[in-house]
C-alpha cells in the first residue's frame, strides 16, 4: 500500500483488458494484515489471490522465479518424500509437513510419539498440503492434489488432523471438509503431564505466523507450553491478530525482495527490541 496507494487506487490499477496489470498480485504477501486492521472490513488479500488465479489461467504465471519454489513442493508430493501410515484402527493423523521432518526430523518424531502417548490412535502422514500452489494462484491444481489426499485420508477412517505447521493447518481448516483440524500446540498444551521446567533464562519472542493470526487458542496454547519451560513471553508490539508478515509470505521475495526484505527487517527489529 506505501508502494500503490489505498485499496481504493490499487484497483484502480488493475485493468482485465491489461495482463500485465494482474502482475502486481504477486507483490502482496497475502498475510491478511491490511483485513485485520480495516475499519470497513475489506479482505485485499482475497483481491489479489483472485488475480494470481486470473493470471495462472492466462498463462502469465507462474513465473520462472517460481520454479525453485514449485520444485520444493514437486518434491514434497512425490513418492519418495511422501508416507502414509495408517492402520485399520487409524482415527487421526500427526502431519508435520515439510519444513519440521525436513529440518529436524529426530524433533519430529519426539513430537509423534508424544502424540501418540496421548491419542492412542493417532499415526502419522508425511507429504506436502500444496499451498505454495495454491498461494500462487494455480488453483485447480491445488484442488485435484490436495482433494485426492484428503479423499484418501477420509476412505482411510482418519477423521482428525494434527499440524505442527501454520500453513499446513490454515489449508486443512479452509480446504478439509469432514477432517477437523488442530494444532499439536493445542494438544500438547492442556496434557496433564507437563514437561520438566528448565531454569529460567532470557525471555522469549513470539512470531505469530500471519497464516494464523485469527487463531487466538493456538497462540495461547504456544505460550503455555513455553512458560511450562520456566521462560518468561514477551510480545512484540505487533503478535496475535496483528502480526507482521516475516517477509516470506506469498513468495514476493522472488519478485519483489525490496518489499519482502522491508518485512523482514520490520519484525527482526521489534524481536530485537524486546
Amino acid at each position: 500500500m506505501a508502494k500503490y496507494g489505498n485499496p481504493k487506487e490499487i484497483v484502480g490499477r488493475i485493468s482485465l483488458q491489461d495482463d500485465a496489470t494482474l502482475t502486481l498480485a504477486f507483490e502482496c504477501s497475502l498475510c491478511g494484515l491490511c483485513g485485520a486492521v480495516c475499519p470497513v472490513d475489506l479482505a485485499p488479500r482475497d483481491l489479489f489471490l483472485e488475480m494470481r488465479r486470473e493470471a495462472v489461467s492466462r498463462g502469465i504465471a507462474p513465473f520462472p522465479e517460481h520454479k525453485m519454489l514449485l520444485d520444493y513442493e514437486k518434491r514434497g508430493i512425490s513418492k519418495r518424500y511422501s508416507y502414509y501410515a495408517l492402520p485399520e484402527n487409524c482415527t487421526a493423523v500427526f502431519f508435520p509437513g515439510c519444513g519440521l521432518p525436513g529440518t529436524r526430523p529426530k524433533r519430529t518424531l519426539q513430537v509423534y510419539h508424544r502424540l501418540r502417548s496421548q491419542i492412542p490412535s493417532l499415526w502419522i502422514v508425511l507429504d506436502c498440503c500444496t499451498k505454495p500452489s495454491h498461494d500462487l494462484g494455480r488453483q485447480d491444481f491445488f484442488r485435484t492434489i490436495f482433494g485426492e489426499m484428503r479423499e484418501y485420508l477420509v476412505q482411510n477412517g482418519v477423521r482428525n488432523v494434527l499440524t505442527a505447521c501454520p500453513n499446513c493447518y490454515r489449508v486443512f481448516k479452509d480446504y478439509g471438509e469432514d477432517l477437523e483440524v488442530q494444532t499439536v500446540y493445542e494438544v500438547l498444551a492442556p496434557a496433564k503431564s507437563s514437561p520438566a521446567t528448565a531454569p529460567a533464562g532470557k525471555p522469549v519472542v513470539i512470531h505469530d505466523p500471519c497464516a494464523i493470526r485469527d487463531e487466538i487458542p493456538v497462540h495461547a496454547a504456544v505460550r503455555i507450553l513455553i512458560q511450562r519451560q520456566g521462560l518468561p513471553v514477551e510480545e512484540m508490539p505487533h503478535h496475535g491478530i496483528r502480526t507482521f508478515c516475516c517477509g516470506e509470505g506469498g513468495a514476493v521475495g522472488l519478485l519483489a525482495p525490496e518489499l519482502s526484505g522491508q518485512w523482514g527487517q520490520k519484525r527482526k527489529a521489534e524481536a530485537a527490541d524486546r
